[in-house]
């Protein structure tokens, strides 16, 4: 805990004092941390198209059959929507 509100990494920042070997492994560690994260990015990017095009087609459907209160919601929400990307 002391670590991490010192550092404020997971995983730890590389200690440039270390020895190689530990530098290595640091290094090696690292590495599935940095996968994930790059994974979650690219999820986070296609799920939030994805959510902005069915709300847009959710509000041209309630115009379409009349629900103006609805689709006026469904404006609001994808204006909040793009304010988050």
């Amino acid at each position: 805990m002391e670590r991490f509100e010192e550092a404020k990494s997971v995983p730890p920042a590389p200690d440039e004092n270390a020895i190689p070997e530990i530098k290595a492994l640091q290094a090696t560690a690292a590495k599935p941390f940095a996968a994930l994260e790059k994974d979650r990015l690219a999820r986070t990017v296609d799920l939030t198209k994805r959510y902005a095009q069915a709300l847009e087609k959710l509000q041209s459907d309630l115009v379409r059959a009349g629900k103006l209160d609805d689709a006026t919601a469904v404006k609001a929400a994808r204006e909040r929507a793009k304010g988050n990307m």
